[in-house]
């Protein structure tokens, strides 16, 4: 059913959210805000996670298809909000492993990319630490390609794979955003705590800037600041909106 759904109009399917990334300094306002690009899923007047969709577009290989709605929806909401654009750190869209190994897709981005009239370096691109690691030359090659066109990347989910400090000094990112796995029970554990600082000391000395996922409470805001995590991200900063809701 989803595949039908897929490889129809998906306009009619498909609707951006987005997500505030606060610098932790300065947590308690919206200065200087970045937002994460978000996918739901419309079904009437409700708006759908798009988990099961996600993973029959992988299964099926449609997700390239929605990678490349995506980018093209944001491209185009850039273009006609220059003014707010100019407000904000920037936005951040999401890649699949799949579309990683997609050369058509990577040839698809980088031109769709090189004709955007926007401030390219205000478009970050996120891709998984597991997506990364299983396409590693593709996924180096890539970043080179996107960052000499002035686009940023952040790696996510930093820490969930066996290799993470093997293969952060491959990658050239500009982001580390900690997985929310070693975030959500920060306040009342020490080895997270310890995990946290190692991650964040290790990206600064690799001149990369970090991303606290899943914080939800002002006790682990604390701790990132102590620690001296860079942004944060959560239902403790902001909770998740429709994309057209933040043009008004």
């Amino acid at each position: 059913q989803w595949v039908n759904r897929l490889d129809g109009d998906l306009d009619e399917l498909l609707i951006l959210r987005c997500q505030e990334i606060r610098p932790v300094a300065e947590a308690e306002s919206n200065v200087h805000a970045h937002y994460e690009i978000l996918l739901g899923v419309r079904d009437g007047a409700h708006v759908l996670p798009p988990a099961m969709l996600i993973e029959a577009a992988e299964h099926f290989g449609r997700i390239s298809r929605i990678d490349r709605w995506v980018l093209q929806n944001v491209i185009a909401w850039m273009t006609r909000n220059k003014g707010l654009m100019d407000r904000l750190s920037g936005l951040s869209v999401n890649l699949s492993g799949g579309s990683l190994s997609d050369e058509r897709f990577i040839d698809y981005v980088y031109e769709a990319i090189s004709a955007a009239t926007i401030d390219k370096s205000k478009l970050c691109f996120e891709i998984t630490e597991t997506a990364a690691i299983s396409n590693i030359n593709e996924a180096t090659e890539f970043i080179r390609s996107m960052k000499r066109l002035g686009c940023k990347f952040s790696l996510d989910d930093f820490g969930s794979g066996l290799s993470s400090y093997a293969y952060i000094q491959s990658l050239p990112v500009d982001y580390i955003k900690i997985d929310g796995l070693f975030i959500r029970n920060l306040a009342t554990n020490p080895k997270d705590q310890a995990l946290v600082r190692s991650i964040n000391e290790l990206a600064h000395f690799m001149g990369m800037k970090t991303v606290a996922e899943f914080v939800e409470s002002h006790e682990i805001l604390e701790i990132l600041k102590k620690i001296g995590v860079d942004h944060c991200q959560g239902y403790g900063i902001k909770k998740p909106g429709l994309l057209e809701e933040l043009a008004r």
